[in-house]
């Protein structure tokens, strides 16, 4: 039996629209199915990850409260550190109505001793006393906290890793000359910056002075300080050297200071190229091409040759079409 094409039409547009019904009603579901199923497994992946630990000499490395007393008055702590880095090394009282002196020293993983600290006035109760220290070497580290004098009491000692420096790192040792080497650019204006980044216990001189020169690639040396000091840590000081030839510059300073050791950063900062090299009596500066064939033309007369040439050429053009025309007629 023959369907009319009138009801074959409407059961086949009953059949698409059930079809989209049912498309978009299951589209949803699956899509919120789909979401669960990303989100638990999400979920999974996050749970199954190992907690990331943190990294030998970073972070908090000393957080402890020691007890000092008649029988022990020195602790030693023992701390892994990293180069590069500024750490604080703090300390307070904290047992109420207790005060002390205190001497903090330092021994990197080389053997030199620092004497980083040592009490102007009483530490009182609460009172935290931060010692920066910038490092040189990485490694192990001993801290040593003597107590001088004073009762029994707990004192609050952290150890933390703080911001990284900048710039080449290295040791002084008193008596003994430094010599620095930098590849400078000609022409260029630098500034150099030199910062003690290691503390210097009270009861020493606090002054480190020094004497410096730079010595360029042909053996000229420039005196740039006698006798300068740096009194304070991380308080830097810069001196412009403006350079004639390109190659290797050495800088060399001698230092007085009262302690054995000291840790410095230099820096050598390009401030600007104030030259275009131009040198007059050098036979190879030519200030123009001799085998060139062609005259130099400015360009404001070229480009106006240009426009005038294509204006008597449109009026040219104009004038012909004109008397074509006319001939034609």
């Amino acid at each position: 039996m023959c369907i009319p094409n009138d009801n074959r039409k409407s059961q086949l547009k009953a059949i698409f629209f059930t079809v989209l019904v049912i498309f978009i009603g299951f589209n949803p579901i699956q899509n919120d199915i789909y979401q669960n199923s990303s989100f638990s497994e999400q979920t999974s992946i996050i749970k199954n990850q190992p907690i990331k630990n943190q990294a030998l000499g970073e972070g908090v490395l000393h957080d402890k409260v020691h007890t000092f007393h008649e029988n022990q008055r020195k602790i030693e702590i023992h701390v892994y550190i990293l180069k590069g880095f500024n750490y604080w090394v703090s300390s307070a009282v904290v047992t109420d109505g207790h005060s002390c002196h205190m001497n903090i020293t330092l021994i990197d993983p080389i053997g030199r001793v620092y004497y980083i600290y040592k009490s102007e006035e009483l530490m009182t109760f609460n009172k935290y006393y931060p010692v920066p220290f910038g490092v040189v070497v990485e490694g192990n580290y001993t801290l040593l906290f003597t107590e001088t004098e004073g009762p029994n009491l707990n004192i609050h000692i952290r150890v933390e890793q703080d911001f990284s420096l900048d710039g080449d790192l290295f040791v002084i040792e008193k008596g003994e000359p430094v010599n620095y080497t930098m590849d400078l650019t000609s022409d260029t204006m630098y500034h150099i910056e030199l910062t003690r980044i290691s503390p210097i216990a009270y009861s020493q001189d606090l002054t480190f002075t020094f004497d410096l020169n730079v010595t360029d690639p042909s053996d000229i040396v420039f005196t740039i300080y006698n006798q300068e000091p740096i009194v304070s840590i991380y308080k830097p000081i810069t001196f412009p050297f403006g350079t004639a030839q390109e190659g290797r510059y050495h800088m060399t300073f001698s230092t007085t200071q009262a302690q054995r050791y000291i840790n410095l950063a230099i820096r050598i900062l390009v401030n600007k190229t104030f030259t275009s090299e131009i040198d007059s009596d050098s036979p190879n500066n030519e200030t123009h091409n001799p085998a060139s064939l062609f005259p130099y033309i400015p360009p404001s007369f070229f480009y106006g040759s240009i426009g005038i040439i294509g204006i008597i050429a449109f009026v040219a053009l104009i004038i012909g079409i004109y008397y074509k025309r006319k001939f034609n007629n």
